[in-house]
């Protein structure tokens, strides 16, 4: 669906215009269309708490972010349900944090914290184990964008010994240990343990890969890469409308498969043609081809709506990995320097930027300190 006009714009429900909204916003990055059919929703009910959130999340996107503050307070006095407010609530924190008011953004950080562990003690009072192991995850989550890794691995620990058979758990504290705290052998374990539960699990053998790869384990990456692709693939048949184009593209590009990459990356960007992630693929596809022309294109197309996409997510580091990868393709080798150093002052034990940012330093002559990265990357167990 896509904006009406006339009579048919007139006929809308309050759902068609909430529909709209969504669409807009996750599925084709219209995100100032977007907040005008959450403004129609809000116009037939203004007690819409997900219209109002609609719109905070289309202001966000635009760099909007007073506006969108003050949308994310106006849901929050809308609503009650504890999980819920706190979704809201990080959203709104990463507002503040936009904005650079950091210390109302860290005082709404720790109300979160507080929500959670509330809820947590509610269901602990109970019999209830599934809600009691999905809150443990759910703080876990929260503490991961707050980038209290550690912390958020112990909520992650607890909410497996909960639940042991929960594959989500598995992969939540699988991601983290690997990809924030370089913690490799865990990280693997973790996913195993996920395996174990579900041998086709995508997003499983997805992880598990990367994490061989990064350790030098190319030939069993190489392995798991296929299952992860023969898995997606099967989701794909029993359910065309899954939308996975991007995450296809990136398995045939590790596996070395770049004309079949490119064309997922391509399907993507028809269905999205702001889709940053997919645009970045396709160059990544291109240049492997050698075609270095048409990859500068895509990925200087990846660019324009990176950043402010991106600033919903300003506290984490891989969108700053994902744009110095893209300046050091580019041949912007100084600004790539900025993004990974950007990134790893989020995450100092980030181990692949320190190679990459090694790789950067290289290519601008400075052989000394890019040798101390390379050593850095080392030490931290990077041996892609």
């Amino acid at each position: 669906m896509i904006l009406c006009s006339g009579v048919v714009a007139q006929n809308m429900t309050e759902d068609d215009w909430y529909r709209e909204g969504r669409e807009l916003l996750a599925g084709m990055g219209r995100y100032d269309e977007a907040e005008k059919a959450f403004d129609k929703v809000i116009e037939l009910n203004s007690s819409n708490a997900l219209a109002w959130d609609g719109k905070g999340a289309s202001l966000s996107r635009m760099g909007k972010y007073e506006e969108a503050v003050k949308a994310y307070d106006r849901t929050l006095e809308l609503m009650s349900d504890d999980v819920f407010t706190a979704g809201i609530m990080q959203k709104k924190a990463k507002a503040l944090e936009n904005l650079r008011r950091m210390d109302e953004a860290a005082e709404v950080n720790k109300e979160i914290v507080e929500i959670a562990d509330k809820v947590i003690n509610d269901w602990t009072n109970s019999s209830d184990l599934a809600n009691l192991a999905n809150a443990w995850q759910f703080k876990g989550d929260i503490l991961i964008e707050q980038r209290r890794y550690e912390e958020a691995i112990l909520a992650y620990d607890n909410a497996t010994k909960v639940d042991p058979t929960n594959v989500l758990f598995w992969n939540s504290k699988a991601y983290t240990l690997g990809i924030e705290l370089c913690r490799f052998n865990e990280s693997l374990y973790a996913y195993n343990r996920a395996l174990e539960i579900n041998p086709s699990d995508g997003v499983a053998l997805k992880g598990k890969a990367k994490i061989l790869d990064l350790t030098g384990q190319h030939d069993e990456a190489i392995e798991v890469y296929e299952e992860a692709l023969k898995s997606y693939d099967q989701i794909m048949a029993k359910n065309p409308k899954v939308k996975s184009g991007v995450t296809r593209g990136n398995l045939l590009l590790a596996l070395g498969r770049y004309n079949e990459s490119l064309k997922a990356y391509n399907s993507a960007v028809e269905m999205n043609p702001e889709s940053y992630s997919a645009l970045i693929g396709k160059g990544k596809a291109l240049e492997a081809l050698g075609r270095h022309e048409e990859a500068i294109k895509a990925y200087n197309d990846g660019l324009k709506d990176f950043d402010i996409v991106e600033e919903t997510r300003l506290g984490r580091a891989g969108p700053r990995v994902i744009k110095g990868d893209v300046f050091r393709a580019l041949g912007r080798y100084e600004d790539a320097l900025l993004a990974y150093d950007e990134a790893l002052e989020l995450n100092p034990r980030y181990a692949g930027v320190w190679y990459y940012k090694g790789l950067a330093l290289n290519a601008l002559g400075c052989s000394s300190e890019a040798n101390d990265a390379f050593d850095k990357a080392k030490t931290l167990g990077y041996n892609g």
